[in-house]
């Protein structure tokens, strides 16, 4: 019988100041003309699988609120790998993608560097997850969903709470539980902001 290896991983609350937390959400929902439906690859390429994936990511230019964000993931970068069970390595950049789940949203399992030969360059190492949402929560469900690195054991759930940051290994199996969402007011969508640490091809 194999044992169980959780998949490490860290919680911080509170991750960004409250007024640029507010920030993030106002830019969403203000920019909703500009997101469009997720994709994901497949043989190659980039292709739409509502099967698989059903969200809405933003297409454009985060502008100074990605470089507030950056500056903030780049601080707490040395302490979300240590909390992750690595050591923290050469960085080769943040990559960063806005995306909105509505009522019915999910993103079933899948690990993150898979992109990998998309993107043969860089390496995703370690991925964070960032949210912002109304308060109260105007959505049930969504949560992240970690599994064990390997051997069997139940999926530990993150609740998508707003200015939190859940940080885990890239190559850690995950999913977005099924999003419940009675409103069609895109503003009470579970918005997140998916980071990943890059390495950079070896020297």
């Amino acid at each position: 019988m194999s044992s169980t290896i959780p998949s490490p991983f860290v919680e911080q609350r509170d991750f960004l100041p409250e007024a640029m937390a507010a920030a993030v959400l106002d830019f969403a929902i203000a920019n909703q003309a500009a997101f469009v439906p997720t994709t994901i690859y497949r043989k190659g390429v980039m292709v739409e699988e509502s099967t698989f994936r059903r969200s809405l990511r933003f297409k454009g230019k985060l502008g100074q609120l990605k470089d507030d964000l950056k500056a903030a993931l780049r601080a707490s970068f040395p302490d979300l790998c240590r909390a992750c069970g690595m050591a923290p390595f050469s960085l080769h950049g943040i990559e960063m993608e806005l995306a909105a789940h509505r009522d019915g949203g999910f993103y079933h399992g899948h690990i993150d560097t898979l992109v990998a030969e998309a993107q043969a360059d860089t390496t995703r190492v370690l991925t964070a997850v960032y949210y912002v949402n109304r308060s109260p929560r105007p959505f049930s469900g969504g949560e992240l969903a970690l599994y064990p690195l390997a051997g069997e054991g139940e999926a530990r759930l993150f609740q998508p709470e707003h200015n939190l940051l859940v940080a885990f290994p890239s190559i850690a199996f995950h999913e977005v539980r099924p999003v419940s969402l009675p409103s069609d007011d895109f503003g009470d969508a579970r918005f997140s902001i998916n980071c990943w640490f890059e390495r950079g091809p070896a020297a």
